[in-house]
């Protein structure tokens, strides 16, 4: 045990130090144990008065050593949420110092943590970081698969399903994330427009996906995919569908003219169409280098425009009519069915 001795006015000072739990600091000028003779006399000679003095030094060291101690109520609450973002071990860190009691309590879903008026968001679980690295996964391999797609020939992309099937479902679940974010869907629109036709009329759904089409309309419907989601679907090419000639009244390509060989998607389209069948096309607006162009180039492929609606920022819809059949093999190719590749920016 250490003691040390002082003296203020005519009443000594003792005050005793465990060496066990503190370190005796070396009074210097700047240590604000040396006060200067006009600041000591300010202060009142009462014993209480001492005692609280003696509470005054200590709480500036205590500050030196927990500077968290002594923040405000909106500092620590910055201080969790900045943490509770990176792992809920971080949070734990910086709970302890500040001795903050935690109360959990869910509110619609979510955690929070209550103490003294102090309110700040809980770190999320361990198996929700987990489900977010996921899906921040998953969705890179989305964006890569899609770029594939788009610079490929509609074979090859069979033969990438083909040679790994899992990989169909890793893209049909991100395509249909980003359709959840549209807000406009123009499947809907063609579910409406078939529904407004007789249902006698039979109706080829190229590049079908889960063939909601056929789900939702009495028409007979062939759906085709590279992909069978359910009992619905017929794998193949859609470059090559296995339908008879002049064999259904309406084809529809729905955010499907991918890949480099999109042209023979419609000139087969042409082939199973009857004489005043109906093309529907609906794409991404974007892809669109020049829309007259496009329409030049149907017509040079046996298709006359009917209706376009261009007003939607984000998809343009064509209604095509077949004009003519296509009697001899098409070796020209058109630069107006050359639609740019539709990419997802990396988020």
């Amino acid at each position: 045990m250490f003691k040390i001795s002082s003296s203020w006015g005519d009443d000594p000072i003792t005050d005793t130090v465990d060496k066990n739990t503190e370190k005796v600091e070396t009074l210097t000028e700047d240590s604000p144990l040396q006060e200067s003779t006009e600041e000591k006399q300010d202060i009142s000679t009462d014993p209480k008065d001492l005692t609280l003095w003696q509470k005054q030094k200590r709480q500036l060291k205590n500050k030196r050593r927990c500077k968290n101690k002594f923040k405000k109520d909106g500092d620590i609450v910055a201080a969790i949420k900045k943490v509770a973002v990176d792992s809920r071990e971080n949070l734990s860190e910086i709970v302890q110092p500040v001795k903050v009691a935690i109360n959990v309590k869910k509110e619609d879903g979510t955690k929070k943590v209550e103490e003294s008026g102090i309110v700040a968001e809980m770190a999320p679980e361990k198996d929700s970081l987990a489900e977010k690295l996921v899906n921040k996964l998953l969705g890179s391999r989305f964006r890569y698969i899609n770029e594939q797609l788009y610079s490929c020939s509609s074979n090859d992309a069979k033969k990438l399903f083909e040679n790994d099937p899992e990989s169909f479902n890793v893209y049909h679940q991100g395509f249909l994330s980003q359709v959840k974010k549209w807000p406009v869907k123009p499947l809907d629109e063609i579910i409406q427009w078939v529904k407004s036709k007789p249902p006698k009329l039979v109706v080829a759904d190229f590049g079908c996906g889960e063939a909601f089409l056929a789900q939702h309309v009495k028409n007979k419907v062939h759906s085709f995919d590279l992909v069978a989601l359910n009992n619905r679907v017929t794998v193949c090419d859609i470059s090559h569908v296995p339908l008879s000639d002049e064999s259904v009244d309406v084809v529809v390509f729905c955010l499907s003219l991918m890949g480099t060989n999109c042209q023979e998607f419609v000139i087969e389209a042409n082939r199973v169409l009857k004489e005043k069948g109906i093309l529907k096309i609906a794409e991404v607006a974007s892809r669109y280098k020049s829309t007259k162009m496009f329409v030049n180039d149907m017509k040079s492929l046996g298709f006359s425009l009917k209706k376009k609606d261009l007003t939607n920022t984000f998809f343009y819809m064509f209604e095509f009519v077949k004009s003519k059949a296509l009697s001899a093999k098409v070796d020209k190719q058109y630069k107006g069915l050359q639609l740019s590749a539709c990419l997802y920016k990396k988020r």
